[in-house]
């Protein structure tokens, strides 16, 4: 796979946001920005990151360090956001470009997310991305990674004229907010549902 440019990491950013607001996810920010990596300024690499809003984080956090069995709503809400951590590695797969430093936190994300989706316990916290996984339940996470980037890829390729679009305003503006986003979404696909 070759190193993502700022097309790419635009598609991988656009992505998330895209599938947040097919999720119900509130966004806060969905960013790209290139930065100088030597300090002679002759080689620049481009890094992006979308955002949940503060309480959503919060909330999802909760339920990854809660260790009751999640309930059938909150096995929901975690679909949805196990959707919204594949959605860049997705991406990637269609550009076939991959930058370590995108999907590191992603794929930690979508394994801790898959973990509490089969009966998994956190050890830790978010950050070190620890999970207690059983063997057992090991080719359990997998068949629901493996589920979740099927979904993702159907989403993306339906909506695919949709996602070239918020690409190339991402592109354009750098960086949008939640609302921003919603704005431009409604206006392509009409009004969201909320779940």
């Amino acid at each position: 796979m070759k190193r993502p440019g700022r097309k790419d990491n635009a598609k991988h950013e656009a992505a998330h946001a895209l599938i947040g607001w097919l999720s119900g996810i509130p966004l806060e920010v969905c960013e790209i920005r290139t930065r100088p990596v030597t300090a002679d300024l002759k080689r620049f690499v481009s890094l992006g990151f979308t955002r949940v809003t503060d309480e959503e984080y919060a909330r999802i956090n909760a339920l990854l360090l809660s260790q009751h069995e999640p309930t059938a709503d909150e096995r929901g809400y975690l679909g949805r956001h196990l959707l919204f951590a594949v959605a860049g590695f997705v991406a990637e797969q269609n550009t076939g470009a991959t930058s370590q430093e995108t999907t590191g936190t992603d794929r930690r994300n979508a394994m801790l997310t898959a973990g509490r989706l089969s009966g998994g316990r956190m050890v830790g916290d978010r950050a070190t991305g620890k999970m207690d996984i059983p063997e057992e339940r090991k080719r359990e996470v997998f068949r629901i990674l493996s589920d979740a980037e099927e979904q993702v890829q159907k989403l993306l390729a339906d909506n695919a004229g949709t996602w070239e679009q918020l690409t190339s305003r991402l592109m354009f503006d750098g960086s949008l907010t939640g609302e921003q986003i919603d704005q431009f979404l409604t206006s392509l696909l009409g009004k969201r549902e909320t779940r």
